[in-house]
C-alpha cells in the first residue's frame, strides 16, 4: 500500500517555495497604492519621495518615483492614511483622510509646483470612489455598514447576501447557479472553510470584523477553489489608542409579534454580550486586539406524547467567541501578524418534542480554534512577499446528558411517543486544516506581476453510532406483555457495521500568475492562469476516490478602461475558468457515508432482545439488497467559466453608479447516476436484482446564469449613506443538493434542469445610514425578493420506476411553479450620549420586519397531500431587539 501523499506533497510544496522566494505574491487582502508625481506643467517628477502612514497605528510605507514618475506601494494593510509626497525645490503635498480597503487598487496623481522656499499644501479627501484599474466585480462591506445596521444574527456573512448577484442563507452563499459548496469564505488571506461541505467553517464576533468584500464574479487568479462566490474578511487590529466596548443585546417573546400559524407566542429568551479593547503595546510598533462575544438562547419543548407526562424541556443555545491578534511592524520592511480565534457553539436537550420524549434528548457540542501566522516582508524598493501560515482544527459532538436514555439502549418508535436514545449518540467528528500559502508581488515598469503558491491538508474523521444497537418498532401504543402477540413490534432495524468510521483527507497544492499590465496609460489588462491538485485518501475498505487535475488549468482575463482619464469612470468586461474543490460536494460525503453503513431488517423480532425469536411469528431477516455508493475513477473537477461586461461612474462627489452583465456556466458538476435502476412500468424489478440501488457520481451537471448587477451607491459622508441593489437574474441546473442530486427519472434526467431554487427573477435591497438631530441615528435594510420555484409532484410513483418524485404533469421539468413574493423592513433607531473622559453610550432598538409582513413559505407541492397548494409555514413575524454599547 503507497503511503498518503502528504509527506510528498509538503516536499514538493517547499521545493517549489525554494524555488519561487523571489518570484511569489501576496493575497489580495492587502491594498496597492500607486499613481504618478508631475509638476505643473506635467513633466514627470522622478526621485519624488511618497510617504504613506496609517493615522490609526503610526505604520509607514514609503518609496520613490522611477524615471517616468511613477510610483507603486503595496502589501499596505487596510485603514486610514495620509500621504506626503515630497521633492526639493517644489511644495509638498499631503492628502489627508483617505480610506482603504480590503483588495483597493488605488491609482491617486499629484502635481507639485515649483517653490524656491519649502512650503505644504494639504488636501483634505477621501480616496477615490472608483476602482479604475479593476475588472473583477465586487462589493465591500466596512466597519460602518457592520456597526450600524441591523442585523439580527450578528453574522457578517448575512451582510454578504445584501450584495448583487448573491443568493442563499446563513453559511451557504451561493452565486452563479452554482450548487451548494460552491463559494469560498477568507479570513485574513486563509480558508475558514468546513471542507467536508464547502462551507463556512466557523463565524467571528462582529465587532472582530473590520471589513470584507464580496466577489461574485471575474475574481483574479489568487484565488481558488470556488466556482462561484469568494467572501474575504479581514479582522481588526490594535491602534496607537486604547480603544474598547462593551454592549448588550437582549430578545425576548413578550416585544414580538406572534407567527401566523402559531396558536401562541413560543417562549423563549437571547441574549448577547461581549464586547473588545484594543491599543498599543509599543507605539507605532507593536499592538494587540481583543474581542467576545456570548449569546445566551433559551427555548422550551413542549412533550405532547400522551404516553408521558405532557412538559415543558428547556432547550439551551450557547456560544463564545474569541479573537486575539497581534501586529508587529519592526520596520517599514518587515510586518508580523499573529491571530488565534475560537468558534465554540453549544446546544443541550436538542432533540426533544412532540412525540420525541426526554429520552431523545441530546447535546450538541462543538468548537473551532484557528491560529495563524503572517509575515509581510519588502524584499528590495519593487518587490514584496507575503507569508501565511494556519494551523486550525474543529470538533464536533452528539452525546447523552442527564435526560437521555442510556447510550446503549435500543431506539423504540410508537406511533404515539418515541423512546431510547437518539439514533446517533455517541458521535464525534474532528477536521484538522494545515495551510501554507507564500507570494511575492515584483513591480516591473508597466506591470505589477504576482505568483503564488497554496498548499492545503485537511483530514476529517467522522466516529459514530448511526443505527447501534437498532430500532424496535411497534405498531401499538399498548405497554409490551410477553404473553400478548400484538404488544410486540413488528420490526427491527439496525447498522451492521456499527460503529462506522468515516475517514477523508485531502492534499491540495495550488499555484498562480498573475499580471496587471497597464498596457496605456488608461487602460489595464489584468490576465493571469492558476492551477490546482487534488490528491484524496478514504477509509481503506473504500474505492479510492480519485479525480483527474489535467484540466484544473484556470486562465483569467480582464480588461478596464478609464474612458476619460479623470479616475471617476471604468468600462470593465472579462472572461475566466473556475475550478472547485471536489471534496466540497454532499455527494462525496454521501458516498463515504455509505461505505460504512450496512443496514439490517429483521422483521417480527423478539423483545426485549431482537436476536430471539419471537414466540407467536417466526421472525425472518428481511431480503434487502445492500445499496452501493462508488465513484467514476478519474472524474474532472467541477468548474465554471464567467463572462461580464459592466460599467462604473462617480455621478458626483460620493455619488457613483454602476452596472454589469454577467453570463455564467458550471459543468462537470457532481451527481448520482443510478446504474441498477429500477426498470420503468415494473415498480420493483432491477437488471440486477442482487443488489440494489447502484448510485455513481460522475461529473455530469450543469448550470447556466445570466445576471445584471445595478448599484446606485452614496458614500456615507455628510452624515448619510445609502446603497441601492438590485438583481435581474435567471439560473437553471440539474444539480441542487440533497436528492436533487439523485434523478427524479432515470430514463428522463433532462427533466431535472430547470430553474434553481434560489432562482428569483429580480431582488432588491436598500441599505441606508442617516444622522439625526438630537443625537439620534436611524438605519434600515429593506429586502424584496420575486417569488423561488418549487416542484409540483404527483406524490406518488407515477411511471413505476421506483422513484416517488415524479413532476405534474407528466414532461414537467423540476421547479415548475412559483411561490409568493417576500419582502422585508428591518430598523434600527439608536441614541448616542457623550460621556465624560472620552467615553460615550449608544442606546438602540432594532425591528426585524417592521410591518410585521407574513412571509409564507412556497406551498406544498405534493398532489396527494390535504395542504396541496397551501403554505404550512412562514418566516418571523416582528421581532424586536434591545441594545446597549458603552465606547471608550
Amino acid at each position: 500500500m503507497k503511503k498518503p501523499m502528504f509527506w510528498g506533497s509538503l516536499f514538493l510544496l517547499f521545493s517549489i517555495l525554494a524555488l519561487s522566494w523571489f518570484s511569489l505574491q501576496a493575497q489580495e487582502k492587502l491594498v496597492t497604492f500607486m499613481g504618478s508625481v508631475t509638476d505643473n506643467e506635467n513633466n514627470v517628477l522622478p526621485g519624488a519621495s511618497v510617504t504613506l502612514k496609517n493615522t490609526e497605528t503610526g505604520y509607514s510605507y514609503s518609496t520613490t518615483t522611477r524615471p517616468d514618475g511613477r510610483f507603486m506601494l503595496s502589501g499596505i494593510e487596510p485603514g486610514k492614511y495620509d500621504c506626503e509626497v515630497r521633492l526639493d525645490g517644489f511644495t509638498t503635498q499631503i492628502r489627508k483622510g483617505m480610506t482603504f480597503n480590503i483588495g483597493a487598487r488605488i491609482e491617486l496623481n499629484f502635481q507639485l509646483t515649483p517653490s524656491p522656499i519649502q512650503q505644504e499644501v494639504t488636501v483634505v479627501a477621501e480616496a477615490p470612489l472608483i476602482e479604475v484599474t479593476k475588472s473583477d466585480i465586487s462589493s465591500i462591506v466596512g466597519r460602518k455598514e457592520i456597526d450600524d445596521l441591523p442585523v439580527i444574527t450578528r453574522s457578517f456573512a448575512n451582510l454578504a447576501m445584501l450584495k448583487p448577484g448573491t443568493a442563499g442563507s446563513g453559511s451557504d452563499i451561493r452565486a452563479g447557479a452554482q450548487p451548494g459548496g460552491s463559494s469560498e469564505v477568507i479570513v485574513d488571506g486563509v480558508s475558514n472553510e468546513f471542507s467536508w461541505y464547502n462551507t463556512m467553517r466557523s463565524d467571528l464576533p462582529a465587532d472582530a470584523i473590520q471589513e470584507f468584500r464580496i466577489l461574485v464574479n471575474q475574481f483574479s487568479a489568487e484565488y481558488g477553489n470556488a466556482t462561484a462566490a469568494v467572501l474575504h474578511a479581514i479582522t481588526r487590529s490594535g491602534t496607537n489608542e486604547f480603544r474598547g466596548r462593551a454592549y448588550f443585546f437582549w430578545r425576548d417573546e413578550a416585544f414580538d409579534a406572534k407567527n401566523y400559524f402559531a396558536t401562541e407566542k413560543q417562549e423563549f429568551s437571547q441574549y448577547r454580550f461581549g464586547g473588545f479593547l484594543g491599543g498599543p503595546i509599543v507605539k507605532d510598533k507593536l499592538h494587540f486586539f481583543l474581542c467576545y462575544e456570548g449569546s445566551r438562547y433559551k427555548t422550551y419543548s413542549v412533550i405532547t406524547s400522551p404516553l408521558v407526562p405532557q412538559e415543558s424541556i428547556p432547550v439551551r443555545t450557547v456560544n463564545d467567541q474569541f479573537l486575539l491578534k497581534f501586529n508587529y511592524q519592526l520596520n517599514e520592511k518587515n510586518m508580523f501578524t499573529v491571530r488565534y480565534t475560537r468558534d465554540w457553539p453549544r446546544t443541550f436537550n436538542a432533540g426533544v418534542g412532540g412525540f420525541n420524549t426526554k429520552d431523545r434528548a441530546y447535546d450538541s457540542i462543538s468548537w473551532d480554534d484557528v491560529f495563524q501566522g503572517t509575515w509581510t516582508f519588502y524584499p528590495t524598493a519593487n518587490s514584496l512577499n507575503e507569508f501565511r501560515i494556519q494551523y486550525s482544527k474543529r470538533w464536533y459532538e452528539t452525546r447523552g446528558n442527564e435526560l437521555s436514555a442510556d447510550p446503549n439502549s435500543y431506539q423504540i418508535n410508537r406511533p404515539s411517543g418515541n423512546f431510547g436514545k437518539y439514533w446517533g449518540n455517541p458521535m464525534w467528528w474532528p477536521e484538522v486544516r494545515f495551510q501554507l500559502n507564500d507570494g511575492f508581488t515584483l513591480f516591473l515598469g508597466k506591470h505589477n506581476l504576482k505568483v503564488g503558491v497554496d498548499f492545503n491538508y485537511v483530514d476529517s474523521k467522522v466516529t459514530s453510532y448511526w443505527g447501534w444497537p437498532g430500532i424496535f418498532y411497534f405498531d401499538t401504543d399498548l405497554p409490551f406483555d410477553p404473553n400478548n402477540p400484538a404488544t410486540y413490534p413488528y420490526m427491527f432495524d439496525y447498522n451492521a457495521a456499527a460503529p462506522s468510521e468515516e475517514h477523508s483527507n485531502m492534499t491540495s497544492y495550488a499555484f498562480y500568475v498573475q499580471d496587471t499590465w497597464k498596457i496605456l496609460p488608461r487602460v489595464t489588462l489584468n490576465f493571469g492562469i492558476r492551477y490546482t491538485n487534488y490528491q484524496f485518501a478514504q477509509n481503506p475498505n473504500q474505492e479510492k476516490f480519485v479525480v483527474s487535475n489535467k484540466l484544473n488549468w484556470d486562465p483569467r482575463v480582464g480588461i478596464s478602461w478609464d474612458p476619460f482619464g479623470d479616475g471617476k469612470s471604468v468600462l470593465r468586461a472579462s472572461v475566466g475558468k473556475y475550478t472547485n474543490s471536489p471534496m466540497g460536494n454532499v455527494l462525496y460525503a454521501s458516498v463515504v457515508n455509505r461505505v460504512e453503513y450496512d443496514e439490517r431488517i429483521i422483521y417480527y423480532p423478539g423483545y426485549p432482545d431482537p436476536f430471539k425469536p419471537n414466540p407467536f411469528v417466526p421472525a425472518e431477516e428481511a431480503k434487502i439488497p445492500k445499496e452501493l455508493y462508488t465513484y467514476d475513477y478519474g472524474m474532472p473537477c467541477p468548474m465554471s467559466i464567467s463572462y461580464s461586461l459592466g460599467a462604473e461612474r462617480e455621478l458626483f462627489k460620493d455619488f457613483s453608479l454602476a452596472a454589469d452583465y454577467v453570463i455564467s456556466k458550471g459543468r462537470h458538476l457532481y451527481w448520482f447516476v443510478n446504474k441498477n435502476p429500477v426498470i420503468p412500468g415494473t415498480g420493483s424489478k432491477r437488471p440486477n436484482p442482487e443488489i440494489g440501488n447502484w448510485f455513481n457520481v460522475e461529473a455530469g451537471g450543469r448550470a447556466d446564469y445570466r445576471g445584471l448587477y445595478l448599484v446606485l451607491k452614496k458614500r456615507y459622508s455628510h452624515g448619510y449613506g445609502f446603497e441601492i441593489a438590485y438583481t435581474f437574474s435567471n439560473s437553471k441546473a440539474d444539480v441542487e443538493s440533497g436528492d436533487w442530486n439523485t434523478p427524479s427519472n432515470n430514463e428522463k434526467r433532462y427533466l431535472d434542469y430547470g430553474p434553481t431554487n434560489q432562482d428569483a427573477r429580480h431582488r432588491l435591497s436598500i441599505t441606508g445610514i442617516v444622522d439625526l438631530p438630537f443625537g439620534l441615528q436611524l438605519s434600515t435594510i429593506f429586502y424584496y425578493r420575486s417569488p423561488l420555484p418549487y416542484s409540483i409532484v404527483y406524490g406518488y410513483d407515477y411511471n413505476k420506476d421506483g422513484i416517488n418524485r415524479d413532476y405534474y404533469p407528466e414532461g414537467s421539468h423540476r421547479n415548475n411553479a412559483r411561490g409568493p413574493h417576500y419582502y422585508s423592513l428591518d430598523m434600527r433607531i439608536s441614541y448616542f450620549l457623550r460621556l465624560k473622559n472620552q467615553y460615550s453610550a449608544q442606546v438602540f432598538v432594532e425591528m426585524f420586519n417592521v410591518t410585521n409582513r407574513v412571509n409564507f413559505a412556497n406551498p406544498v407541492g405534493n398532489r396527494r397531500s390535504v395542504n396541496f397548494g397551501k403554505s404550512v409555514s412562514a418566516g418571523d413575524p416582528r421581532l424586536i431587539q434591545l441594545g446597549f454599547r458603552l465606547n471608550f
